[in-house]
């Protein structure tokens, strides 16, 4: 979605994502978060605000990313 991912890897989830219930969750989830944030901020956030929800997405991301292949 923010192209982090490589090519590769962009098209093995492309490739497995409909067939598994938590990447599909996760990838809508991220979706609807972001359409969201986009719509609903005007003002620019702190910086250091900004950095300390960043680290803890990214956590969260993580746990997702280890915890799906367990799943699927």
């Amino acid at each position: 979605m923010d192209k982090e991912a490589t090519a590769e890897e962009e098209a093995h989830f492309l490739a497995n994502k409909d067939q598994c219930i938590p990447c599909q969750e996760g990838y809508a989830l991220e979706v609807s978060l972001k359409k969201a944030i986009k719509s609903n901020c005007t003002v620019s956030c702190p910086t250091d605000l900004f950095v300390r929800i960043k680290a803890k997405l990214f956590l969260v991301l993580i746990l997702i990313s280890i915890l799906i292949p367990l799943f699927c």
